[in-house]
């Protein structure tokens, strides 16, 4: 909501939701089974640092590193109409998103980067020596078909986190741009994947957990469109 043709449009939100994924499909078709964890304002979100990432953080924090209240090693003890009590544990299973917000949520480069796709290891933006209308480089992947990939681990992912931590002390500025450019991630201090709190309660399994929205992918724009 708000003037959509203002150059600052001051109504816009980020919204975030969670849900429990033994529901299934069918379910999850209902509004009713997610349930909001936050609204934030976009105009106040990108005044902190390190964007929309941080908040997310701030989030599971609340729910896998608070001393109170630990709904992955302690439980949640509910109640059922007839007031027989169960004691239920959650762990973080998956974080669906669209490649817009993968990119602003766990600080990867995506189609900017030379390594384009965080879960292959040997996908990379590759010069060709075509040229496009425009006179600038044609660009290709260095793997065309699925069986060609080398599949990243989340021990590989949160490496390159750890990584990217040393190297932003060894490496001058420009040569540190570099190694961003080459890995396809940004250093972000405050990011989801560099909280030192949540990596200590193993919290983050980035690939296990990545999850792509294919509304983007197959309709908008997509797939469906061009076939």
């Amino acid at each position: 909501p708000g003037n959509v043709i203002s150059y600052d449009n001051r109504r816009k939100i980020w919204a975030l939701y969670w849900s429990i994924a033994q529901y299934g499909p069918i379910p999850f078709q209902k509004e009713e089974c997610w349930l909001t964890a936050a609204i934030c304002r976009a105009g106040a979100v990108s005044k902190i640092s390190g964007g929309i990432s941080p908040v997310v953080a701030a989030i599971l924090k609340l729910w896998f590193c608070n001393d109170s209240f630990d709904c992955m090693k302690a439980g949640l003890v509910i109640k059922d109409p007839r007031g027989q009590h169960y004691r239920v544990y959650f762990n973080l299973a998956m974080i669906l998103q669209d490649g817009g917000a993968h990119k602003l949520v766990f600080h990867i480069k995506g189609d900017a980067g030379t390594k384009m796709c965080m879960l292959c290891k040997n996908l990379l933006a590759c010069e060709t020596n075509e040229l496009d209308d425009d006179g600038i480089v044609v660009v290709t992947g260095s793997a065309v078909f699925e069986n060609e990939l080398d599949m990243a681990t989340d021990e590989d992912v949160l490496g390159t986190v750890a990584r990217l931590r040393l190297k932003k002390e060894e490496l001058s500025t420009g040569l540190f741009k570099t190694w961003q450019q080459a890995v396809g991630m940004n250093y972000e201090p405050c990011g989801l994947l560099f909280d030192r709190k949540l990596e200590a309660a193993h919290v983050m399994r980035p690939v296990s957990q990545y999850a792509h929205d294919p509304m983007h992918l197959l309709f908008v724009n997509g797939v469906w469109h061009t076939v």
